[in-house]
């Protein structure tokens, strides 16, 4: 097994690398490899631990001893200090975390979600038929891309003519607060000032209006307590970036998913009741975060290891979502059968918000996708995939339309 794992892994015989662009290439058969050699570890090139069985990870998401504090200090400090990265929901603790997201849970509505799902498709279709005319494409950049920030902009009330600006701050964010890519922070810190510069005007031409999804977050209130008006701009900016980078990844990994297991696809496309399990199972095979982050408030014991108070400590959700102890034959993509609850939205009351907009957008992309009477045939069988531990996506996926 030593062999093995030196093999598999970096030059110390690790088989978690975060910086080796090879490990993300190889990064089921690695994390695999890992998991026997127990559930706990520490990866010192990010200095922090990490679990990668689904009991031990679920454990850290719904244990109250773990919190973001720490990851939010650490971004924080990344972006020069004195940002507004902390006042993310994403990186609040309770009792924070708990007024905000119900406040902003009451500004979605039923209408809403279904308002977003006749804008998907429409997306989807007009991009389906230009990609028919084109010939081919890459599913990434020319339809995964394509699809979240109609979207999400629309949720937004966003004008159509920004949309392109609005997608490349949330790409450059996004990957700014990855840790292992400290060559993207300049774009990131631009992006984000830029960004909460519009949606504060954003947000008063929207008050106007007093009709929307952002006049709902303003109007939105419990026992009279409301979101400030920077609350609400911060809010915006989370859910434009988090339905934005990862929703896209998630569509182009069920595109690859699916056309490099061509039974599954035919199975769902002789049987389209199957697209809820579909959906389930590539969110399962390829969570567009790997990795999330907690920080433990106290010394605890997991897996015969020892986490100090302050120490960071993070489920590694791929290895979890593929845990034979939670799932037979893990690694197998199979969309007939129904699976156990996965991780690739967290779980306990952190469970992620967007989840039904991913969700939307995911199902949208993909029956949209392959109801086409056209076959898509992918150009490259091995794909590349970014070098990011924190939100894993391909680089590129081309394919022909015929």
């Amino acid at each position: 097994m030593e062999t093995e794992v030196a093999k598999a892994g970096s030059a110390d015989g690790t088989p978690l690398d975060p910086f080796d662009p090879e490990f993300y290439a190889h990064m089921h058969e690695r994390l695999a490899v890992l998991r026997t050699q127990g559930p706990v570890h520490y990866i010192s090139q990010l200095q922090t631990w990490c679990t990668t069985t689904y009991a031990d990870s679920e454990l850290v998401f719904r244990d109250s001893r773990f919190v973001k504090r720490g990851w939010a200090q650490m971004v924080d400090t990344a972006f020069g200090g004195d940002t507004i990265l902390g006042d993310f929901l994403f990186f609040k603790d309770p009792p924070d975390h708990t007024r905000l997201r119900r406040l902003v849970q009451k500004a979605f509505r039923t209408s809403t979600i279904n308002t977003l799902a006749n804008r998907a498709v429409s997306v989807a279709d007009q991009l389906i038929e230009d990609l028919r005319r084109a010939g081919g494409a890459d599913l990434v950049k020319d339809f995964a891309w394509q699809v979240p920030v109609p979207v999400v902009g629309s949720l937004l009330d966003v004008p159509q003519s920004d949309s392109a600006m609005i997608g490349t701050w949330g790409r450059d964010l996004f990957l700014a607060t990855d840790m292992t890519r400290p060559d993207r922070l300049p774009a990131g810190q631009r992006a984000l000032a830029e960004m909460y510069a519009y949606f504060s005007e954003h947000l008063q031409r929207c008050r106007l209006r007093e009709e929307g999804f952002i006049a709902a977050l303003v109007a939105a209130s419990i026992d009279e307590d409301r979101l400030s008006d920077h609350e609400v701009v911060v809010m915006c900016l989370q859910l434009l970036i988090g339905g934005y980078d990862t929703t896209a990844h998630q569509i182009a990994s069920g595109a690859y998913l699916l056309l490099s297991h061509p039974d599954q696809l035919r199975q769902l496309r002789e049987d389209w009741s199957l697209l809820g399990n579909a959906v389930e199972e590539i969110l399962r095979c390829e969570p567009s975060a790997p990795f999330l982050g907690r920080e433990a408030t106290t010394e605890i014991t997991l897996g015969e290891k020892t986490i100090h108070a302050g120490e960071f400590i993070g489920p590694l959700v791929a290895a979890a979502n593929r845990d034979p102890a939670r799932f037979p034959d893990p690694n197998q993509f199979d969309i007939a059968t129904p699976r156990p609850t996965h991780l690739s939205f967290g779980s306990g009351i952190r469970r992620c918000l967007g989840e039904h907009l991913a969700q939307l957008n995911l199902r949208t992309a993909m029956s949209r996708l392959f109801r086409s009477e056209f076959e898509i045939t992918l150009e490259q069988q091995t794909p590349r995939w970014r070098p990011s531990l924190l939100f894993r996506g391909l680089e590129s996926l081309p394919a022909s339309f015929g």
